[in-house]
């Protein structure tokens, strides 16, 4: 429960709110998302990388192959992981090498649930046919 009391409190004539609130909130962000992956995107995946990640994503230079560099935060290795993967080829990520095992367990992982490789020819139903047969994994 709140009540008045006759105690007053007063502000600093150099206090930034502004600065302190970013402070804070940075803090907190690093609090709840402690993991930190280095990666490289591509361009037509940024929008998308910055829409998903938000406060998450710090963007980086370009690099000299057109990606761009990022650093993504996430609450754990394996959640940071199963985000990344949704990206597939887009997203090259240098570290931490748990975040890229487990990427790496997740694409296995697909492959076994579904038993196709680059390569291969599946079945896909889109529209009114169905069956029709497409080369997996082109881009």
């Amino acid at each position: 429960s709140l009540s008045a009391t006759s105690r007053t409190f007063l502000r600093p004539s150099d206090f930034d709110l502004k600065a302190t609130w970013r402070e804070v909130s940075d803090t907190v962000d690093q609090l709840r998302a402690p993991v930190i992956a280095t990666a490289a995107v591509r361009n037509e995946s940024l929008a998308w990388i910055r829409h998903s990640f938000g406060t998450r994503v710090s963007i980086g230079p370009r690099r000299s192959d057109g990606r761009i560099d990022v650093e993504l935060r996430g609450h754990h290795a394996s959640s940071l992981a199963a985000e990344l993967a949704s990206f597939g080829a887009t997203v090259e990520v240098f570290d931490p090498e748990s975040v890229r095992r487990r990427m790496a367990e997740i694409g296995q992982e697909l492959v076994d649930r579904y038993g196709y490789s680059c390569g291969d020819v599946a079945p896909i139903a889109t529209g009114p046919s169905t069956g029709t047969r497409q080369p997996l994994c082109t881009s």
